[in-house]
Parts: C-alpha cells; sequence; structure tokens
C-alpha cells in the first residue's frame, strides 16, 4: 500500500489500505498507517471522479486516523498526514463544488485547521499548503455561507 501511494496509484493503495483495516489490526500503529494512507487515496480517488461518497469516506478515515494517532507512540510529525488528509478532502470538495450550502460553517473551518495543522507539523508538507490557499481563495464564498474562520 506504502509503495503504491508513492506512486500515486491511489486506487490500488486504497484498497491495500483497506485490507488491512479489514483485519482489524490490533497495534494501533497499524491501524494509524493504513487510515493515514486510505485517507488521501480516497481524497484523490474523489477527487478525480467529482465523487462525494469517496469524499465523504476520506475525511471519515483522516479523522479516525487523528483519533488512533495517540496510542501508536509514533511521532507527533507524523501525524501531519491525517490532518492533511482531512483539510485535502474538504478543498476537495470545494474545488469540485460537491460541498452543501449547509456544511460550510462546519467544513470549511475544520479544513483550514486541519491543513494548519499539517503545515505546522511539516513544513516541508508542499501539498497540504497548496491546499490551504485553495481553501483560502474560498474564504469569501466560505463567508457567505457562515463559516467563521479566526483571522479572516
Amino acid at each position: 500500500a506504502l509503495a503504491a501511494a508513492m506512486q500515486n496509484n491511489w486506487q490500488d493503495a486504497g484498497e491495500l489500505c483497506k485490507q488491512v483495516l479489514d483485519d482489524h489490526p490490533t497495534n494501533a500503529a497499524m491501524q494509524f498507517v493504513a487510515l493515514k494512507y486510505r485517507a488521501p487515496a480516497l481524497g484523490f480517488i474523489g477527487y478525480q471522479g467529482a465523487n462525494r461518497a469517496r469524499l465523504d469516506e476520506a475525511l471519515w478515515e483522516g479523522r479516525r486516523a487523528v483519533s488512533v494517532f495517540p496510542r501508536t507512540g509514533e511521532p507527533l510529525q507524523n501525524v501531519a498526514g491525517a490532518y492533511a488528509a482531512i483539510g485535502n478532502a474538504v478543498a476537495f470538495m470545494v474545488g469540485r463544488d460537491l460541498i452543501r450550502d449547509d456544511e460550510w460553517p462546519t467544513l470549511f473551518p475544520e479544513g483550514i485547521a486541519a491543513l494548519k495543522k499539517a503545515v505546522e507539523l511539516d513544513p516541508e508538507d508542499q501539498q497540504a499548503r497548496k491546499h490551504l490557499g485553495v481553501l483560502y481563495s474560498a474564504a469569501p464564498v466560505a463567508k457567505g455561507y457562515g463559516a467563521k474562520v479566526k483571522g479572516l
């Protein structure tokens, strides 16, 4: 799965990570890694196909990865990718115009916060920076739908 992700083969990466998760690993680090790579895989698949269901799954898996992380004993920087996956899923929803009007007040701030956290933990993550820019560019629209983000 990791090799597939490194080659941007998101379909295979997502499926292989799902196989790991379907085996219900008891090791929190194993579960975290599978979730951490499955979330962006689903996000890219969802973006490419304008598939809202896949983007919702990406968001869910990213959130799960963040929640599992404290039990792993991994260095804090390792969770940056999970935060990025959450923010990317929101940015993909915005970019593909798949975000519903009533979701702007909650999803938009969550996406901004997640990407800021990803950049804070891994300042070299150019994808997180790019998607943060995408969300910042959508701030006027988000505000029109009632989203409130500190500093915007």
